[in-house]
């Protein structure tokens, strides 16, 4: 059901430059006749004529990987002066690509993940990208989409090559297809490889639990470190509230008390800037015709009150890996898969159908901007717009990541109201300041 039926098959064994599957006789171990019913562990053996092929497949039943995980052992012995080697395959089928553009993008895609020599790669499989790729000396590879994946982990003494096909079309989509390639170097009486495959959900502690190398197939982005603490933290909040909806709101809440400190800092910087404006205004007036000494006085008006220019940027640009981090795991997390909040939204991974959240987020988002302190009017001017431009984004994106948003910007109203109630005196600084330029 997850990854549906292929004509390579999934985890098949064939050997080198055949197109069927090798096919096993399954040996009956559990001394239970004509009966597998229960087994965790199956053997089967193919005679090929001068060498044999034994193929071994044990079921993980503890741990997280229980059930999803399979250790599988493939053995070739006799003569095999003639052995070509083994292919173990992956294969899924791909739906039809959705259609996505800037206000709708889509997270319905398959990739291929593989980790070879010392790096990770990620290729998107699709029809509009039809060339082959192949890696070597591969320690795992996994096709994957993006909720679930069918992944593969090396154990082998010999490190095999990938090789993933082009896609071709299947019904009213598409067929991807790769291969985990084997080729002995020497001419010895057995040959040998084992492996570790999963399938099932995107979960991290499954993936890890079943070879900690899996854990990557997880694409939390460049901020992976920052992601993972983030994960564990709304699984948490999970476990108190039994809601993923409150755990989201929980784990907004945390994170912008974190970064509470650095939002301070922006907001005094930004105070400043807006104060010494009209003395600003007044220097760049004076010193129009003389660009160097204008320079001057400005930075010396900037320096006397203690104003950086950079002050309401730079604690933005600090905040932005966690963001980022934050964005890839409610993107990311399969704990939010067809998990309801309350009421209308029934699914946290997609769209909110009756678009209540956009609209809320927009609104807050215009309260927001009202009530932030802008030294330079044209940025005004266009931070008015911003509101409007990520309402109509979130009309398409999951209500996971929309609710986070949400939930930030009413933090974000509530942390500015407590630091604007000194509103007044600022302003009449700020009067008498405009009177002291004139003057």
């Amino acid at each position: 059901i997850l990854v549906g039926a292929t004509a390579a098959g999934l985890f098949t064994t064939k050997l080198v430059g055949e197109t069927a599957p090798i096919a096993f006789e399954i040996i009956e171990e559990s001394g239970v006749s004509g009966s597998v019913s229960g087994a965790q562990s199956f053997k089967g053996l193919a005679n090929l004529g001068a060498y044999k092929i034994e193929k071994t497949l044990s079921i993980a039943t503890e741990g997280e990987a229980a059930g999803r995980a399979i250790k599988i052992s493939t053995r070739a012995f006799g003569d095999l002066s003639k052995f070509p080697g083994f292919q173990l395959s992956l294969s899924d089928e791909i739906k039809a690509p959705v259609r996505a553009s800037f206000f709708a993008p889509s997270y319905d895609h398959h990739d291929w993940f593989v980790s070879y020599e010392d790096t990770d790669k990620r290729v998107i499989v699709a029809p509009d990208k039809p060339e082959e790729v192949r890696f070597n000396t591969v320690r795992a590879a996994a096709l994957s989409s993006h909720y679930f994946t069918a992944a593969i982990a090396d154990n082998s003494s010999l490190r095999p090559t990938f090789h993933g096909l082009p896609v071709t079309p299947k019904g009213a989509g598409f067929e991807g297809v790769g291969y985990l390639e084997y080729k002995p170097m020497t001419r010895a009486d057995e040959f040998k490889t084992e492996q570790t495959v999963y399938i099932g959900p995107k979960d991290v502690d499954a993936l890890r639990a079943a070879d900690r190398v899996l854990s990557s197939v997880i694409d939390y982005g460049m901020f992976a470190v920052i992601a993972e603490p983030l994960v564990w933290l709304l699984r948490l909040f999970h476990s108190w509230f039994g809601n993923w909806g409150f755990a989201i709101i929980g784990l907004t809440i945390v994170v912008r008390l974190l970064v509470l400190p650095f939002n301070i800092y922006s907001f005094k910087s930004m105070k400043v800037m807006q104060k010494i404006q009209p003395q600003m205004q007044a220097v760049r007036e004076r010193f129009k015709d003389d660009p160097r000494r204008m320079n001057e006085e400005v930075m010396r008006l900037m320096k006397e009150n203690k104003a950086n220019p950079l002050g309401g940027c730079l604690p933005m640009l600090l905040q932005l890996p966690v963001f980022f981090a934050l964005y890839q795991v409610l993107a990311m997390s399969i704990e939010l898969y067809r998990q309801p909040f309350v009421f209308w939204i029934h699914d946290l991974t997609v769209k909110d159908p009756f678009f209540v959240l956009p609209i809320l987020m927009g609104v807050s988002m215009f309260v927001q901007q009202k009530i932030t302190p802008v030294a330079d009017p044209q940025q005004a001017k266009i931070l008015i717009w911003m509101p409007v431009i990520f309402s109509a984004l979130m009309f398409t994106l999951p209500s996971g990541l929309t609710l986070y948003i949400f939930v930030s910007t009413l933090f974000g109203i509530v942390q500015q109201y407590v630091l604007m109630r000194d509103k007044a005196p600022a302003t009449q600084n700020g009067q008498k300041t405009v009177h002291q330029a004139k003057a």
